[in-house]
C-alpha cells in the first residue's frame, strides 16, 4: 500500500508556494487515508510544493471530499484529534 503522498496535488507556486493546503470538509462521513506528510530535505515543504514551516510532523487525513492536515508527534494522537473533530469519519487500516 502507497504512504499516501500521492495524493498531495502540486500546488502553483508561480508566485510563490502556498501556506498550507485548504480544509475540505464536503464529507464528513467519508472514508479516509491518514498519513505522514513526507517533507522536503529542508523540512519546510510538502511533496506538491505547499509551504508548512517547521515544527511537529505534520499528518494528512484525506478522502472523498474530505482533506485536513494535523500535527502530531504520532499518528495516534493525529487520529484522536481528527476523530474528536470529526467523529463519523471512516478510516482505512
Amino acid at each position: 500500500m502507497s504512504n499516501g503522498n500521492e495524493l498531495l496535488y502540486k500546488v502553483d507556486c508561480s508566485r510563490g508556494a502556498p501556506m498550507g493546503r485548504p480544509t475540505i470538509k464536503d464529507n464528513v462521513e467519508a472514508k479516509v487515508r491518514l498519513f505522514l506528510v513526507r517533507m522536503s530535505a529542508c523540512g519546510a515543504y510538502d511533496p506538491g510544493g505547499a509551504y508548512w514551516g517547521h515544527g511537529t510532523p505534520l499528518y494528512a487525513c484525506i478522502g472523498e471530499g474530505f482533506q485536513y492536515f494535523t500535527r502530531a508527534t504520532s499518528r495516534k494522537e493525529a487520529k484522536a484529534t481528527i476523530q474528536k473533530n470529526f467523529p463519523n469519519l471512516r478510516f482505512y487500516r
